[in-house]
């Protein structure tokens, strides 16, 4: 390859340092030199080893029985928790045992009021409240099989009663104030085992075989200790009277219980 004197343009070899016709010095061309290579990064072995133990291990999944496991365990757990809380806190609860009385369960007609209240019935019978509880399960199982068996009313045959809470609110502390000082007056119940007092609105449904009506009560839920019963309550002058459905309700709804109690 030939290049040209930059002096007096004769043409000399590439690689030549002297023009041979004018004698000037010509430069070099500088040697092309290789970029060079990145040799790779060496990391130490602790590095390795730390960034090794850094990485998350994999999260491993549940199976399908464990699944079903825990799931029957949360569930277990809101069962217990809606029971306590139906029992403890919920001042409708005593309404489904009201209405089972009133469909012909009298087994649970002791549940409608504390023990305090049956002392006082029966001594006011100069009976015990075993033989008085005994007396009474006949008498009302006696009129319920005549209401179910024979026509009391135009309407016909009574076939069953629902009742459900279309509207719940606390009572005014006046009102509690005065439950708790008629239940401790007449029934002897301890005014400090009285929790709280709810006032209920509800609807009963009575269904005859050829007739049905509705009506609305309000009533009161009591929670005396750890248990909630139905009342009934009214300012007298003052002076709160207070009746326990077992007294009082019964009759209100269905006129036909009417002096049993």
């Amino acid at each position: 390859m030939m290049r040209c004197c930059k002096h007096c343009g004769a043409l000399l070899e590439d690689d030549a340092k002297v023009c041979d016709f004018c004698g000037a010095v010509l430069e070099v061309p500088p040697a092309v030199i290789p970029a060079p290579q990145e040799s790779p990064a060496v990391v130490p072995a602790s590095q390795e080893v730390t960034a090794e133990v850094a990485k998350p291990a994999p999260k491993k999944k549940l199976s399908k029985k464990a699944i079903f496991i825990v799931s029957g365990i949360l569930l277990a757990v809101i069962a217990i928790a809606v029971a306590v809380n139906m029992l403890f806190f919920n001042p409708h609860a005593p309404v489904a045992t009201y209405e089972a009385v009133m469909n012909g369960d009298f087994d649970k007609v002791e549940d409608l009021a504390p023990r305090e209240y049956w002392e006082y019935i029966a001594e006011s019978r100069d009976k015990t409240v075993d033989a008085y509880l005994n007396e009474l399960l006949k008498e009302l199982e006696k009129r319920y099989s005549k209401q179910t068996t024979e026509d009391y009313t135009n309407m016909g045959k009574l076939l069953s009663v629902e009742m459900k809470v279309i509207d719940t609110e606390k009572a005014k502390a006046k009102d509690i104030a005065g439950v708790k000082t008629g239940l401790e007056k007449r029934y002897e119940i301890d005014a400090s085992r009285v929790k709280t007092v709810y006032k209920l609105i509800i609807k009963s449904t009575i269904t005859y075989t050829d007739d049905s009506y509705v009506t609305a009560n309000i009533l009161s839920a009591v929670k005396i200790d750890s248990k909630w019963y139905l009342i009934g309550y009214y300012d007298n002058d003052g002076e709160y009277v207070v009746t326990f459905s077992a007294s009082s309700i019964l009759s209100t709804i269905n006129p036909y219980y009417s002096g049993i109690w």
